[in-house]
């Protein structure tokens, strides 16, 4: 990593001049925050993304399997492609710095998802020993998925409310840790 001039004399201010050095290192804070924020969403939606091409995946292999039952597959498949298109969008839209950032146009795939994903728990976990018309296998396969899809986004839940709870305290601490970093930054 190379220090650009004006980096380098804003880091080797005289102690007379401490304020330019801490408003420097608050600037280089909010834009540090902004880029942990920004990554960790990143790699959610890709967790989550991964788990929808397992779903989108498994629902193509499915159709094979089930003569009677069209609607496990079916069910895979637009739980695959729905979180897919969202998650990819958002991905995109995160990391292109020229794209406006226009979330919304997502909102509706995530609720979709989310009462799909409870439909399918419903159809496949609670009433899983009664289904007929898939092999056994698929069955199985689709009640581990759907565990799978909610134990990935139980993880997701805690590890942002840890990363929210992060992010709330290094505000809430902000001033202190700036002046410490001003402080330690004296030559």
């Amino acid at each position: 990593m190379t220090i650009e001039p004006e980096e380098y004399v804003a880091l080797n201010q005289p102690d007379n001049e401490s304020p330019s050095t801490v408003s420097y290192i608050q600037d280089n804070y909010e834009n540090l925050k902004n880029k942990i924020i920004n990554i960790g969403l990143v790699i959610c939606a890709f967790m989550l993304l991964l788990v929808n091409i397992t779903d989108l995946i498994s629902g193509l292999v499915m159709i094979n399997n089930c003569t009677e039952d069209t609607y496990t597959p079916a069910y895979f498949i637009v739980a695959g492609l729905i979180g897919a298109v969202a998650k990819s969008g958002h991905i995109v839209i995160q990391q292109n710095k020229r794209l406006p950032k226009i979330y919304q146009i997502f909102y509706p795939f995530y609720v979709f998802e989310f009462f799909w994903l409870i439909a399918g728990a419903y159809y496949y976990v609670i009433t899983y020993p009664e289904r007929e018309g898939c092999s056994k296998s698929t069955y199985s396969l689709a009640y581990w998925l759907i565990i799978t899809t909610c134990i990935s986004l139980t993880i997701l839940i805690v590890i942002f409310c840890w990363a929210l709870t992060m992010i709330f305290s290094l505000v809430y601490f902000k001033n202190k840790i700036v002046q410490f970093l001003a402080k330690s930054m004296r030559f």
